[in-house]
């Protein structure tokens, strides 16, 4: 079986051995890529900016020789700043702690062609593809002291009945790697049932071999097209692959 997948990875897979066995034993095919989720807590870097500013503001104001007359207002304003400056050292020694805690349990999923193995602490968990619902839509926050919105791609999967496994965030390789792995799995699938004369259906979107319906109401390929942006439409990369092949279907001459 092919280990080959982003930089540090394969190494992981290869110190897995289990993780090879249950994906064999689950008929899951070649590995093809894997991703390290990432700690829900920041390190504790990140919060440095907060603490220089108190901590050197409090030292000047305390090293400083008070002007003539001024008395000691500067000085106590000054052990004010280095008590926040401690409370805040405090508050980011925790925050490191977490952020590591939450990086040794942070699962590692390894995905293959036909199903996905996610390490965590509470053991290995196999899941192949036709199980697993994937969603794709962005989460708007606002970042900075300007407050400017930023839109950050997520990955969502879920169970069929619904059940949140993992969500991927960021604009990093992965969600890619994984959004395209999984539709290259369903769009096969779903053109041998269309095929067959059967329908597909992805939230309120139902496709036939010559039609397509959205919540119940027939349209063109083409309005079908330009609304197959919803949040909570599943799969969503391969209906766009099955509807694009349609609209190019019907623009071919007979």
């Amino acid at each position: 079986m092919a280990t080959r997948g982003p930089a540090g990875v394969s190494e992981l897979v290869e110190e897995l051995p289990q993780v090879h066995a249950m994906a064999e034993a689950e008929d899951f095919g070649a590995y093809v890529t894997g991703h390290k989720m990432p700690p829900k807590n920041a390190p504790w870097w990140v919060g440095l900016p907060l603490l220089l500013v108190p901590m050197f503001g409090g030292f000047a104001l305390v090293l400083r020789e008070p002007a003539p007359g001024s008395g000691a207002g500067g000085r106590v304003v000054g052990a004010v700043l280095l008590l926040v400056a401690v409370a805040l050292g405090t508050a980011l020694f925790f925050q490191e702690k977490r952020h590591r805690r939450d990086k040794a349990n942070a699962p590692t999923v390894y995905g293959y062609e036909r199903g996905m193995v996610i390490v965590s602490t509470q053991g290995c968990d196999a899941r192949p593809w036709h199980a697993v619902l994937p969603f794709e839509y962005e989460m708007t926050r606002s970042v900075g002291s300007s407050g400017r919105d930023v839109s950050i791609p997520l990955l969502e999967l879920r169970t069929l009945g619904g059940e949140k496994l993992l969500t991927f965030n960021g604009r990093g390789g992965h969600i890619d790697r994984f959004a395209d792995l999984i539709a290259a799995y369903e769009v096969p699938r779903a053109r041998a049932r269309l095929e067959r004369g059967e329908s597909v259906t992805y939230g309120k979107f139902t496709l036939s071999a010559d039609s397509v319906t959205v919540d119940g109401r027939r349209c063109s390929w083409e309005d079908a097209r330009s609304m197959a942006v919803a949040r909570e439409t599943p799969h969503l990369r391969a209906l766009h692959v099955l509807i694009e092949e349609r609209v190019m279907h019907s623009h071919t001459p007979s």
